[in-house]
């Protein structure tokens, strides 16, 4: 499954639901390096870049879309090719995103080869967190302490101990009083 099979679909069930707009994030380097354009020009050609489909897929933001219900049903997915993307394509090669994905497999009850790969690679690579060599994704200190809550919710074994759960919640907790 590719970028090309996956995201038309989302985007047309989203349109089906009412959404006239999506956010996303063109980068710098597919504008032509000419400060000064005419504003319909750049319209235009951002409108062609879409038509093109060229976008690169994350996943932990394509985990996260998996895991919204169907409207009509809250024990299936609304975007069951996108967690089929996630079956097919995880690589398991960072922390955030491991668990966003183990989390949305867990979610919809399958993929438990996957999840338990993604828990040997958190239990492989956590004490990375308190590497201050590691250079962690912007947010990661919020984002990780709500999906390690979110896995105890679902009944989740995170391999990472009790004690340092509570040490990234409590330092999440720090960061958002400040």
């Amino acid at each position: 499954m590719t970028i090309f099979t996956v995201w038309p679909d989302l985007i047309q069930k989203s349109k089906e639901e009412g959404l006239d707009v999506i956010d996303t994030y063109v980068f710098w380097n597919l504008h032509e390096p000419v400060q000064v354009q005419c504003l319909e020009d750049t319209k235009e050609r951002i409108k062609n870049m879409f038509n093109k489909v060229e976008l690169s897929i994350s996943s932990c933001d394509t985990a996260w879309v998996a895991m919204i219900p169907s409207p009509t049903s809250p024990y299936a997915p609304f975007f069951p090719s996108v967690l089929n993307w996630l079956l097919d394509n995880q690589l398991f090669d960072a922390l955030l995103s491991t668990l966003a994905c183990i989390l949305a497999l867990k979610q919809w009850g399958i993929g438990e080869d996957k999840m338990n790969r993604g828990l040997q690679f958190i239990e492989s690579n956590i004490t990375s967190i308190n590497d201050e060599k590691q250079h962690l994704p912007i947010g990661f200190d919020i984002l990780y302490p709500s999906l390690i809550e979110y896995a105890q919710n679902l009944g989740i074994n995170l391999p990472i101990g009790a004690s340092s759960s509570e040490a990234m919640i409590k330092k999440r907790e720090i960061e958002l009083q400040r």
